[in-house]
């Protein structure tokens, strides 16, 4: 029986702090929940499907960013579950199996309602509310979502997702009956936001059970074992005796030891910082008799946190344990923008991996090595040399404090090293890089221009270690530019892509955003993106925000309870520009990146779906698609196209599945690009299934061959230039010698078993139970 404290990810330009408290039946009580969150649990082999209770400690973009995401990926999990029960039944027309899959229906219906599926959501007053607030851009009404606000004492549930097929051992009886305490503490800044802090409570911890002396007692092994460790008194015939005799179960078992306590501790000020200290709970719990704190890990500015140690206000020691009691710092910052050097690790390994390897092959267009930075060894050493005897939370650090014998600190890197360094060894030996450069020829320069398109995400919904949720930035010659969507993470991937150590110039050179429907992986990065640009420039205006009503709707009651965010756009309805723009945006527009029209296409996917089409910008006409089905009024809208920008989710073969998600396939996108009379087409947006390049049939690639039609795979972190088309178009056959055929279809599992697979499952999404 085990029980730990896990750091998932700590502040950097491309994650925030979140952390995990795990139970020896492997369920999980996830703490804040940022952009980026379920991409780590897939780096670091953390089971999303595990996560029972989610305790969030504010409402900002750095604790609820991912949340929406995370809530979508654990209900279509469970829808697909099901599914696949309702897949594999089969239906010949026989009654005895439309009886038994009746019956399954109404016991899979009544489980999804049953209190132990679902999510337990704790956080501050205005939580419900801001769950209420997702409604315009997510439905999953059948997967149950418990929120308690404010002050709380919660039973977090054991995790029962995972059907046990054999019978259960004693041992795992013990790690079912063990349930954590959530109790919420909470304090008020000076502007009345409520914050959270937690205590989590074990219960007693039963004492060793001690076999030797159940043999030295003559106890037979077997049952009666398991009824002394259940704290029962046991009556047998001794076998070499003869003699009746009982044995009671403290003879043979160790006396229990009081509950843990795990403290967590959320605070942005000084004084915020002291209440928290000063709180009764707290205090009470470290002098119980019945508890024994073990660890407390801090949420908040180092220099904040430093100033509370130095006092000597924090608690050090647990008396009547006998324990001290370790301090872990994890570092925010709330008086500007953390400056994150270049070097600051990137949660997000496999990413770097083979961003980097693509840079080695041509850094004209995927950047120069290295893209992002990867953790070392060193780097992931506990900081335990500090004089006021803390240590600096790293991602994956472990406090383990059950068993306690074994009790202590852990730190385990992101990763697979030797992979790592096979899939840059593999750069040379897969002949990538003698035919790259045989590709680039005399091409060798770095365009200097700053006119550009950054890709920082080109994956769709499901999450993926390889590929970032859609976004892309197109920059004009003046070094400002326009974003086009803004899923999570697409703040940090844009640090990363350019190297800035500073969002001042990132901020400063984003001058409008265009949001192409009501899905949450197009848009829950703008919730960052607002925050920090009104913080860092008051001065500079608030930023053109261009999407469907929807969101609008959305943004305006989530303000409300993150006032970071108010004032920080103004609003323009995608409705509005389908006939052509206002004359005040468009003077914005020209005066401030030189575009001289934006022009909306409603397109087939969800409701408020649009494509859009923009023309002065230094490609020429730039028209993206958003994801819809293919569109011959986009094509006839922008016909002439410089650059199509075209969502490709599926491969040849898969036009059936297309059909039924609204999207499109990789021949269907090049058919909307020669209806368009493109010029060239940059394909994104794939599927999950595809984290590398998807598979192109002979029909395709005798397309993509054609000279008048350039053909570009889009990749996390690509950087495109208005004279680097061809050359992005070209160096395909290289960046494909990368990724052998054995893993073009590698598909990466954190929900649970099968469920990517089953998601992936070609028409599963056709049954009309299943959403």
């Amino acid at each position: 029986m085990t029980a730990c404290v896990r750091i998932l990810s700590t502040s950097s330009p491309d994650s925030s702090p979140a952390i995990l408290l795990v139970a020896p039946d492997g369920s999980k009580i996830l703490v804040n929940c940022g952009e980026g969150c379920q991409r780590t649990f897939l780096e670091n082999s953390q089971r999303l499907s595990t996560v029972t209770t989610i305790c969030l400690t504010h409402i900002a973009h750095d604790s609820v960013g991912g949340l929406p995401g995370l809530i979508l990926t654990s209900a279509d999990a469970s829808a697909v579950a099901i599914a696949s029960q309702f897949a594999t039944t089969g239906d010949q027309g026989n009654n005895d199996t439309k009886a038994k899959l009746e019956t399954k229906q109404i016991q899979q219906k009544d489980t999804l309602n049953d209190e132990t599926s679902g999510l337990d959501i704790i956080g501050p007053v205005g939580t419900q509310t801001f769950i209420h607030s997702l409604r315009h851009f997510m439905r999953r009404e059948k997967f149950p979502l418990r929120v308690h606000e404010g002050l709380v004492t919660h039973q977090a549930e054991n995790s029962n997702r995972q059907k046990r097929k054999r019978k259960r051992k004693s041992s795992e009886q013990e790690e079912d009956s063990f349930k954590f305490t959530v109790q919420s503490v909470a304090v008020e800044d000076e502007e009345g936001r409520q914050t959270l802090s937690y205590v989590f409570t074990s219960p007693p911890i039963p004492g060793k059970f001690l076999p030797q002396e159940a043999f030295k007692l003559g106890v037979p092994k077997g049952p009666l074992y398991a009824q002394l460790k259940a704290g029962k008194s046991v009556t047998f015939v001794d076998g070499a005796s003869g003699v009746e005799k009982t044995v009671e179960s403290h003879q043979v078992v160790m006396s229990p030891t009081p509950g843990i306590a795990i403290m967590m501790l959320s605070y942005r000020t000084l004084s915020c910082g002291d209440r928290l200290i000063g709180n009764d709970l707290l205090s009470d719990m470290v002098e119980s008799n019945d508890l024994c704190v073990d660890l407390i890990v801090h949420i908040a500015p180092k220099s904040i946190f430093t100033e509370l140690m130095a006092s000597g206000k924090l608690w050090k020691r647990n008396e009547d344990c006998d324990v001290e009691i370790e301090h872990v710092l994890v570092p925010v910052e709330v008086d500007g923008y953390l400056a994150f050097p270049e070097s600051e690790p990137t949660p997000f390994r496999s990413a770097a991996v083979g961003a980097y390897c693509r840079s080695l092959l041509c850094p004209q267009i995927y950047g120069h090595p290295l893209p992002m930075n990867l953790p070392s060894e060193s780097e992931s050493e506990v900081d335990s040399n500090s004089p006021l005897g803390y240590r600096l939370g790293r991602a994956m650090m472990e406090y383990q404090f059950i068993p306690r014998a074994s009790k202590g600190f852990s730190v385990g890197l992101q990763g697979n090293s030797a992979a790592e360094a096979d899939q840059i060894y593999f750069v040379n030996v897969s002949g990538a890089s003698v035919l790259a450069k045989e590709i680039i020829g005399t091409d060798e320069q770095q365009d200097q221009t700053k006119s550009c398109l950054i890709f920082t995400g080109t994956g769709s919904a499901i999450p993926c270690k390889h590929r970032n949720v859609t976004g892309m930035f197109l920059r004009q010659s003046n070094g400002r530019g326009i974003l086009l969507d803004v899923g999570e993470g697409t703040v940090g991937q844009l640090l990363r892509t350019q190297h800035i150590s500073s969002s001042i110039e990132l901020f400063q050179s984003v001058k409008a955003v265009w949001l192409s429907h009501p899905h949450a992986d197009h848009h829950l990065g703008v919730l960052r993106l607002l925050h920090e640009k009104k913080k860092q420039l008051s001065t500079d205006g608030p930023v053109i925000l261009i999407g469907p009503t929807p969101l609008f709707d959305f943004l305006n009651e989530y303000s409300k309870q993150d006032p970071s965010i108010e004032n920080s756009f103004v609003k323009v309805d995608c409705r509005d520009l389908v006939h052509g723009q206002s004359s005040m945006l468009a003077n914005v527009l020209e005066r401030e990146l030189g575009i001289s029209s934006v022009r909306t296409v409603p397109v087939a996917h969800c409701a408020h779906s649009y494509a859009v089409v923009l023309d002065g910008t230094s490609f020429g006409r730039v028209v993206y698609s958003g994801d819809c089905r293919p569109s011959r009024q986009l094509a006839a809208a922008a016909l002439g196209a410089d650059v199509l920008i075209h969502e490709a989710t599926f491969e040849d073969g898969m036009e059936a599945e297309a059909v039924l998600k609204r999207h499109s396939t990789v021949g269907e996108a090049l058919n909307v690009a020669r209806d368009m009379q493109a010029k060239c087409v940059v394909l994104t947006h794939f599927s999950q299934r595809y984290p590398r390049i998807p598979p192109t049939s002979s029909y395709e690639k005798d397309s993509i061959d054609s000279p008048s039609l350039k053909v570009v795979f889009a990749f996390d972190h690509m950087r495109l230039t208005p004279g680097n088309l061809g050359l992005a178009a070209r160096i395909t056959p290289a960046v494909r010698l990368l990724y052998p055929e054995d893993t073009e279809n590698e598909v990466t599992n954190n929900v649970g078993e099968d469920v990517i697979d089953l998601l992936s499952t070609p028409g599963l999404f056709a049954h009309n139970k299943v959403l």
